[in-house]
């Protein structure tokens, strides 16, 4: 009997663990829970053990499992994108290959003449041969600056000191220093410096020199100079101490200038009848400006930029009634007919301007025209002729009146280098500059940079 009760157990807890294996785990834990409650009531009721918190996790698989979806469907668009701009470019590629294809094939076209062939091959090479000179100006520019570059001063050249000295005495400060550079030379003393100028500042001398005792020791034992004043001068700033400034010819009776302010009369041409106030101020006759407003008695009218009336010689008929007097000028003492507070003389405007705020004496340069308007009232008793008008223009005011260009041999007329011949490389309208290349074995590889008014054409005929 125990025997077959045994045997009988040994096959159901066979059985029961077979069962247990195809039972997948979930309701394992299921009959887990379900037995516990069971079998210990008390634990249970102690302290609970919640089991059940998988729907949380597999929500959050299941969001992040979409957000995976929409990353990936994102992609397959950008993919769609480039895609579609790669395929774009490519149709560009080849409608641009296709347009290009005739135009290769009518190059050589073997219907076109001989004659057309060798026409069009011509106008190839001159285009060609166009961009190649100017190519070459533009390196000889290039070269042209960089060898005046190349001349101004570096901090491996001798510097430059500044000494104040009593005003008016430069020049003789600069003659005393060359002779004692000359006296200490012939007792094998020679004096450490390269050069002394006197510069168009007045109050002033620079001694140039490597170093700055050298400087200072070659004008001890000289009055006039002050040595504490020593101030060394920028290398930028060296070249500007030897420029050259041009002195102004004084403004003298029966020159030309122009009207400088604003208003009617900006720009006109102007002729110098007295000088007064030792050269401040000029008594001056230019072609009125009156507007028949004025004429009839009414007020000055306002004019929109650019327009004025014209030039008109007065005269006291073009003036209805008696407003129109004689009186005596009174810088001149000259009797003149006066209207509207301005004085006339031969229907010229008579004013007194000053000089330096009112009057361009420089670079006035009258044209024929505005002479002959000026020798057009030559005085009833032939005083004033159209020759007496043109002599009076300076030579200054024509020479430069032919333009200039490359390839043109000039010579200087002004400067240092006078008498000098060259040849024009370029010229710059703005500054009214020409860059020249001297005809000179010492200096012809240096360009040359001269303003216009110093330069005047040369041909066999004028040599």
């Amino acid at each position: 009997m125990l025997s077959s009760e045994e045997e009988l157990d040994r096959n159901l807890s066979e059985d029961e663990d077979a069962s247990e294996d195809e039972i997948p785990e979930e309701e394992d834990d299921e009959e887990e829970e379900e037995e516990t409650p069971v079998k210990k009531r008390k634990a249970a009721d102690s302290k609970p053990k919640p089991k059940k918190r998988r729907k949380p996790v597999n929500k959050f698989i299941e969001e992040e499992a979409d957000v995976d979806e929409d990353e990936e469907e994102e992609e397959d668009d950008d993919d769609d994108f480039y895609r579609s701009e790669r395929q774009m470019a490519e149709e560009v590629e080849a409608g641009h290959s296709y347009r290009y294809e005739p135009q290769d094939r009518t190059e050589f076209d073997e219907s076109e003449s001989a004659e057309a062939i060798v026409n069009r091959i011509k106008k190839r090479h001159q285009q060609s041969r166009k961009q190649y000179d100017g190519d070459e100006e533009g390196g000889d520019v290039i070269q042209s600056e960089v060898a005046q570059q190349s001349l101004l001063p570096s901090i491996q050249d001798p510097r430059m000191w500044v000494f104040k000295c009593k005003p008016g005495r430069e020049q003789h400060l600069v003659v005393a220093l060359m002779n004692k550079f000359i006296e200490f030379a012939r007792r094998g003393e020679p004096l450490m410096v390269k050069s002394v100028v006197a510069s168009n500042s007045k109050g002033f001398i620079y001694v140039e020199a490597e170093r700055e005792p050298h400087a200072k020791d070659c004008l001890n034992g000289l009055r006039d100079v002050q040595q504490w004043s020593m101030k060394l001068v920028p290398i930028h700033e060296m070249t500007s101490v030897l420029n050259v400034q041009t002195r102004r010819k004084p403004l003298v009776a029966g020159a030309w200038a122009r009207m400088k302010r604003a208003g009617l009369y900006k720009g006109d041409l102007c002729k110098v009848i007295e000088i007064l106030d030792n050269g401040a101020r000029a008594v001056v006759k230019m072609i009125p400006r009156l507007d028949p407003i004025v004429l009839a008695g009414g007020e000055q009218p306002k004019y929109k930029k650019g327009q004025r009336p014209p030039q008109k010689l007065f005269h006291a008929n073009m003036v209805p009634g008696a407003d129109v007097a004689r009186r005596r000028y009174p810088s001149t003492g000259e009797m003149m007919d006066t209207f509207d507070n301005d004085f006339y003389q031969e229907g010229f405007l008579i004013k007194e301007l000053n000089i330096a705020t009112m009057l361009t004496t420089e670079d006035v340069n009258p044209t024929l025209d505005e002479i002959n308007r000026f020798s057009s009232v030559a005085g009833e008793d032939g005083e004033h002729t159209a020759e007496e008008m043109l002599a009076s223009v300076e030579a200054d005011d024509w020479k430069n009146k032919v333009d200039l260009t490359k390839g043109d041999t000039v010579r200087v007329i002004e400067g240092d280098l006078i008498n000098l011949m060259g040849v024009v490389l370029s010229t710059n309208t703005a500054n009214d500059t020409v860059r020249v290349m001297p005809l000179h074995e010492e200096i012809k590889d240096t360009i040359l940079d001269f303003q216009l008014k110093q330069l005047m054409k040369y041909s066999r005929g004028s040599g």
